[in-house]
């Protein structure tokens, strides 16, 4: 029974984890509370004194008189009071009202006052931190001169030092006993506010400080934004420039020979037609591609992020037409196309499981000429996309001239699905092009 209890308990230790979570809510509970008791403690010390000059309070004005009872009820009220110390995080204004309330009514110290308002200070708008502060020293100079005009040996500060220098509790110059009261005011004021408003403004600077990195942070994003979209704009028209006519010469040429041919070579006027309308899909596509390098990115858009809408409507529903050109063009294409619930899927989805079996037939095409094409594509909502390309490995090349990027293209758009992607020969003299892609629905929003 007690090893249930032993692992029980063990079982309730939070973790190094759980503690680092908590420790800000952790470290400013205790802040609260041993601020509270300071704050408790610096009340205690002076009230000493000024109950003890308060005429009716006690017995007699001495440290050592007997409390009344109206001495009494004005220390409940005194502890009501500073118990709103540990309010001072959410309200400090009840605080600065406890603070004047003994100040004032009750005609004792004001150093509950002066905390209340300088927690205002710490915790509210400037504004409201300038009215407790004037209403605080306006308070604690009242109180000052309240205490400084009683008569020589009455005054809070007099009985509180008589002990240790008999001749400060007979002191006759009236002056003199305004202007120590008025001195130990203004000294309680500074030490308290002036704090409170030192530790506010190094505060405020940090603030600025982070504000002012954030802001650079936001110009230098702003910056590479700009840089980003001069790119663009100069790779579009780079792209426009370098494809768009030499495509539109061979649909222009195409379908000459496709004319020229179509009574004494079928076979070739058919090739041409292909030639031609696959020219014509080339130039949609760059028309489109090149309105989608010129289109801004939105805020916070990354590289890897969905295409624009201005990419051909390509996706799963169309990889049987797709397999129906390679077919046209004369490649022996094997295909098993499996897609249910093509319509939700997200672009992304669409536009990745496409590229990815187009790229993968067209390097077939380039490095495998004339060998047969197995194509097998797999796609619904519970199990994903699977795409597997398989040509046989031959050293017979098409001569096509290719950029290199196609694999590192499937790569990245497998990658930024989250899915997998391998491609390589696979020991039984196939090459083998794989990805599976994880389903990702289309947004309703």
């Amino acid at each position: 029974m007690w090893l249930s209890v032993v692992a029980r308990t063990i079982d309730t230790v939070p973790s190094p984890a759980d503690l680092a979570q908590h420790l800000p809510a952790i470290r400013r509970v205790v802040w609260i509370v041993l601020g509270g008791l300071l704050g408790v403690f610096a009340c205690m010390v002076t009230l000493v004194g000024s109950l003890s000059a308060v005429p009716g309070y006690q017995s007699r004005t001495s440290l050592d008189g007997n409390l009344t009872d109206l001495g009494v009820l004005v220390i409940l009220a005194w502890l009501l009071g500073v118990a709103t110390l540990f309010l001072r995080g959410r309200m400090p204004w009840v605080v600065v009202v406890a603070g004047a309330v003994l100040t004032v009514l009750l005609r004792l110290d004001s150093t509950l006052l002066l905390l209340g308002a300088g927690s205002v200070v710490l915790r509210r708008d400037r504004r409201q931190g300038l009215v407790a502060t004037g209403t605080a020293v306006l308070l604690t100079l009242l109180a000052a001169v309240r205490d400084g005009s009683r008569p020589s040996g009455h005054t809070a500060w007099q009985i509180m030092f008589s002990g240790s220098d008999p001749a400060l509790a007979g002191a006759p110059d009236g002056a003199f006993r305004l202007g120590v009261s008025l001195g130990i005011a203004t000294i309680a004021a500074v030490v308290f506010l002036g704090t409170a408003w030192l530790v506010r403004l190094r505060r405020d600077l940090r603030e600025t400080g982070m504000a002012r990195a954030e802001a650079e942070t936001r110009s230098e994003d702003l910056e590479t934004t700009a840089y980003r979209l001069e790119e663009r704009e100069r790779l579009a028209r780079e792209v426009h420039d370098a494809l768009s006519h030499r495509l539109s010469l061979i649909s222009l040429h195409s379908g000459a020979l496709e004319e020229a041919a179509k009574d004494s070579s079928p076979q070739v006027s058919h090739a041409a037609e292909v030639l031609r309308d696959n020219a014509h899909r080339s130039l949609e596509d760059l028309r489109d591609l090149v309105g989608a390098l010129r289109e801004p990115a939105g805020p916070g858009r990354h590289a890897a992020a969905p295409e624009p809408s201005h990419v051909p409507p390509v996706g799963l529903a169309a990889l049987p037409e797709l397999v129906t050109s390679a077919r046209s063009s004369g490649a022996q294409v094997q295909a098993t196309v499996m897609v249910r619930d093509a319509d939700s899927a997200s672009d992304l989805l669409n536009r990745a499981a496409y590229r990815i079996t187009q790229e993968a037939l067209t390097n077939a095409f380039k490095h495998a000429p004339g060998q047969p094409i197995l194509v097998d594509v797999r796609a619904d909502p519970d199990s994903g996309v699977s795409i597997v390309v398989m040509n046989r490995d031959t050293d017979v090349d098409s001569g096509l001239p290719g950029s290199g990027s196609g694999l590192v293209g499937m790569q990245e758009r497998a990658d930024v699905l989250g899915g997998t992607f391998s491609a390589g020969r696979d020991g039984q003299g196939s090459f083998v092009v794989q990805a599976t892609l994880p389903w990702q629905a289309r947004s309703t929003s």
